[in-house]
């Protein structure tokens, strides 16, 4: 098991930016209780892939309104905006929600 102080800078930047992207939406509280277990999640493969999937999910997703929201002003067309269901990142948040951040709800 690693320890964070034990990464390297580059391993320890690559977490706290999926760590950044998962809990940004999230209040204060809920993100100091996730990061109590930051080595737990460091160390679980399975949330460290769902953490850089959900990542590469959300850019994507950025990256196609953008590209709508472009196509919209260029074209003053009203299109319906969806994202594609193959990238779509809340069935990620909603995993490592009920991962994380449920239970700890719950003990309260």
């Amino acid at each position: 098991m690693k320890n964070y102080t034990d990464l390297s800078y580059q391993e320890k930047k690559e977490f706290t930016n999926l760590l950044t992207n998962w809990l940004h939406i999230y209040t204060s509280e809920v993100i100091n209780k996730v990061l109590e277990k930051a080595e737990e999640i460091y160390n679980n493969e399975f949330t460290m892939n769902m953490l850089k999937e959900l990542k590469i999910r959300e850019e994507r997703e950025l990256e196609s309104l953008s590209s709508d929201i472009d196509m919209i002003i260029q074209y003053k067309n009203k299109v319906q905006l969806h994202l594609n269901c193959l990238t779509h990142s809340k069935s990620y948040r909603d995993v490592l929600y009920d991962m994380y951040i449920r239970n700890s709800k719950e003990e309260k």
